[in-house]
């Protein structure tokens, strides 16, 4: 009797321990498949259902800057570590003019969020040489320079190198580049780009540059900045 009932305690704490892994995989997971999840956030997650997979104060509602003078209203998760990210919500499209003590409650005193349209990722700039976790079944990653971005889409891309709003952004993204189905990326690049790379190379209104005429003595330098990704058809 005593060892049936230590043999049935050993099978619940197994029980346990497995339900504690399964419940707890969610949290560490940062693979990328556009269209349907990013990490734990699934087509049919909620914010409310996110609290309860990650730490506590590692999901909370902040104000993302998108523009000049627009402010979104989104749910930062895994706040304070090198992964975290921004996600939009389907039912929350309030967007501000400016970022105030005011403002910042009202997006914080919105309801529960669900329906998640897409998440940012972004490199802190803080820390240039941090690590991310987050990365696409293809391996697109940020951080990733130029040369690593053509190998995964199998041949050069143009991007913008003008000093612009859309400075950065992969400007054939169509159904042409399986690659980045459901991705837009963001290209870091240094300041002076434009002016010294238009000495030799044709310089139109939109400035675009090929990522093969970028010169392999500062490929380094051209890297992921940003990735968008889309959790809807």
């Amino acid at each position: 009797m005593v060892r049936s009932s230590s043999i049935a305690l050993l099978a619940l704490g197994a029980g346990l321990l497995l339900a504690g892994s399964a419940a707890a995989q969610p949290a560490a997971d940062f693979i990328i498949e556009p269209g349907r999840r990013a990490g734990p956030v699934t087509r049919h997650m909620t914010e409310a259902r996110l609290k309860t997979l990650l730490p506590k104060g590692q999901v909370k509602r902040v104000l993302r800057p998108v523009g000049e003078g627009a402010y979104d209203c989104v749910t930062e998760i895994f706040s304070g570590t090198g992964n975290a990210a921004f996600i939009s919500w389907g039912t929350i499209t309030k967007t501000y003019e400016e970022e105030t003590a005011k403002t910042l409650r009202d997006c914080r005193n919105r309801p529960s969020a669900s329906k998640p349209q897409g998440i940012t990722l972004e490199r802190d700039l803080d820390r240039p040489g941090a690590a991310s976790a987050w990365r696409t079944g293809n391996g697109i990653r940020l951080g990733m320079t130029v040369r690593e971005l053509e190998a995964v889409m199998g041949e050069p891309f143009d991007f913008s190198v003008c000093a612009c709003g859309y400075g950065g952004a992969i400007l054939d993204t169509g159904g042409e580049r399986k690659a980045l189905t459901g991705i837009a990326l963001m290209i870091d690049f240094p300041p002076d780009t434009e002016e010294t790379l238009k000495r030799f190379i044709r310089v139109d209104e939109d400035f675009a540059l090929k990522s093969s005429d970028v010169p392999e003595a500062v490929a380094k330098n051209f890297v992921v900045r940003q990735l968008i990704v889309s959790l809807t058809d």
